[in-house]
């Protein structure tokens, strides 16, 4: 008797293991989708999304005529391309100014490029925090300058 119980008992741990290796079916449900950074809130950081996705923003933005929110997509989109090229380390608690500490310690290296972050941020932050209103000739003025930047850290 006890050993029929423990045949039992052996077939069914068996029984539950070989249950167990099989693959369970995945189900497909909806893709989740891309949630866009809120850019009212000072806590948006440049390193949320990478260089190409801020750009597309800016544009985006700009085609919708909201050319103060595009202003800051272009210029998250220099500090993002500047961090992946290793200029900067992006940090939430890092001032623009901290970013041109950076680049300025490294301005034998890099040729012109402080220069431009330096006037990149100055309108910039004349948008952003000061009074002068955005438009398609801030933000043309702001790629010219983000393009030349590029070039000059490659």
């Amino acid at each position: 008797m006890i050993g029929l119980v423990l045949v039992l008992v052996t077939l069914y741990l068996l029984w539950i293991s070989y249950r167990q290796r099989q693959p369970t079916p995945l189900v497909a449900i909806a893709p989740l989708e891309a949630r866009k950074p809120d850019l009212e809130d000072e806590a948006t950081t440049a390193a949320d999304l990478p260089e190409d996705e801020w750009f597309r923003l800016a544009q985006e933005l700009a085609n919708a005529g909201d050319f103060r929110l595009a202003a800051r997509a272009l210029f998250f989109s220099i500090l993002a391309t500047l961090a992946r090229r290793d200029v900067i380390r992006i940090a939430r608690f890092k001032s623009n100014m901290d970013y041109q500490l950076e680049l300025g310690r490294r301005a034998s290296s890099l040729g012109e490029a402080p220069a431009l972050f330096n006037r990149l941020a100055l309108i910039y932050e004349s948008v952003w925090y000061g009074e002068h209103e955005a438009n398609v000739a801030v933000l043309t003025q702001m790629h010219a300058h983000q393009e030349r930047l590029r070039h000059a850290v490659e």
